[in-house]
């Protein structure tokens, strides 16, 4: 007689605690609401929508399901800006592959027309553009995830080849509420597993907030199925604004929100108790307050140089901090030169790390995705951690990661780092910038770069 083995879904969250103890985590730049949105940052490039291009945007442009699919988007701009929401999918949802109407998806077009593919080849944008000017007056219909699972059509997601979504998962998807493709993989993966040792799988999905207190709560750490929160974006949801022209400013970025951590009333809570709130030096530009497990556990910090002189740093489209002589604005930053990414997480999203480190630890992942050259000052512990993805199709080998990070030993589940940024020195022939990133636990580290001019 075969064992039942019970699996039990957040579907509202990125984290999926199992009975098995086992814990599924997708980590992102962005709360992925969608099979085909990419969650890895680094395999994110950022274009330039044109005006003409805009007005072709416009016809594939739905409001109600851009606001339903992307909350982390609505938090920041609300819903009832509509050329907010628009300028947001053509500026960046557009280049992270974030869908605007459920009767489009880019990816899916690829995968079921080999001419656009082979002319658009991996350009999101290109996608649209294709369909309004050929695929419409063609009547071609299998434009979205449901028309080619319909079709036995397999979608590879448009920037990252190693994302594909087969019927199977498709429909896996759907009927567990699933919207991030590699938790559907490992759920997969999961029920394949205990089916294959003769065991009954019964599926049972509850809706959660991760913003909730309750019992049912991914993120409050409480429920005995859950070994830890669940993870959501950390592309500046909850940032306000920082008026145009100042220099520090007071940011909410996930500061207001970060006392959530004592919501969940166990012991420990939010710190504040025992360990007094991390500051940043004098100097530093307040960029966010990120916390592992929580709705905001990292930040992309882009820099940016203007021909006209001067440069500028930006938290997404808010902006933070400029040098003295910056001829930029919102609408024209510049060139981008440098992205900055900064994550914290719990262990569990490893495999393993050498050297061996506590389980309590919390990881901190910075540095840059333009392969600069910089300088690291950290009282962190240098490790290597391994992870193992796959296969995702039959024959495929796994995928193993090694990534170095930082490790905080010193930190518990409720450890809140302040990110901050700042401008050094700078002259005709370079410019000098640090990032740096403090825990309440008396966790430091420092990045200083200096990029020379051309």
């Amino acid at each position: 007689m075969s064992k039942k083995m019970v699996m039990k879904v957040i579907a509202a969250a990125v984290a999926i605690p199992l009975a098995l103890s086992l814990f599924v985590m997708a980590v992102a730049p962005a709360e992925a609401k969608g099979l085909t949105q990419l969650t890895d940052p680094n395999k994110i490039v950022y274009g330039t929508t044109t005006p003409k291009e805009k007005t072709v945007l416009k016809d594939f442009f739905n409001l109600d399901y851009y606001i339903a699919q992307n909350p982390d988007v609505v938090e920041k701009l609300g819903t009832t800006d509509y050329d907010a929401l628009f300028d947001h999918f053509c500026n960046y949802g557009i280049y992270e592959g974030r869908v605007c109407s459920k009767d489009f998806d880019p990816s899916a077009y690829a995968a079921a027309y080999s001419d656009a593919r082979d002319t658009c080849g991996t350009n999101i944008l290109l996608y649209y553009l294709h369909y309004a000017t050929v695929g419409k007056a063609d009547n071609r219909t299998i434009t979205t995830l449901e028309a080619c699972a319909k079709n036995n059509i397999t979608v590879t997601v448009l920037g990252d080849d190693s994302c594909k979504i087969t019927p199977e998962i498709y429909e896996l998807a759907e009927k567990m509420g699933i919207t991030d493709y590699k938790a559907a993989i490992e759920t997969k993966q999961i029920i394949d597993n205990e089916k294959a040792k003769g065991n009954d799988v019964v599926i049972t999905v509850t809706n959660s907030n991760s913003s909730s207190s309750g019992n049912d709560s991914a993120a409050s750490g409480t429920s005995n199925d859950a070994s830890n929160g669940s993870s959501t974006s950390g592309n500046g949801a909850g940032s306000d604004a920082a008026p145009s022209g100042s220099g520090a400013s007071e940011d909410a970025s996930g500061a207001g929100e970060s006392g959530g951590a004592s919501e969940s009333g166990t012991e420990g809570g939010a710190s504040g108790g025992d360990e007094a709130p991390a500051e940043l030096p004098e100097g530093y530009v307040k960029i966010a307050t990120i916390r592992a497990n929580s709705d905001l556990f990292g930040v992309d910090i882009s820099v940016y140089a203007h021909e006209g002189g001067g440069y500028a740093a930006y938290l997404e489209d808010t902006f933070k901090a400029k040098t003295d002589d910056y001829a930029g604005s919102d609408d024209d930053r510049g060139v981008n030169i440098a992205y900055l990414p900064v994550y914290v997480f719990d262990t569990s999203l490893y495999d393993s790390f050498v050297p061996e480190i506590s389980d309590d630890s919390v990881i901190v992942m910075a540095g840059n995705e333009n392969g600069l050259e910089y300088q690291r000052d950290s009282n962190g512990t240098v490790a290597t951690a391994t992870t193992t993805y796959g296969p995702y199709e039959e024959g495929d080998e796994p995928i193993v990661e090694n990534t170095e990070v930082l490790a905080d030993e010193d930190a518990s589940e409720s450890t809140e780092y302040e990110v901050g940024f700042t401008f050094g020195e700078t002259s005709d022939s370079h410019v000098d910038f640090e990032v740096f990133v403090t825990g309440d636990d008396g966790f430091t580290l420092t990045d200083s770069y200096r990029i020379e001019e051309e």
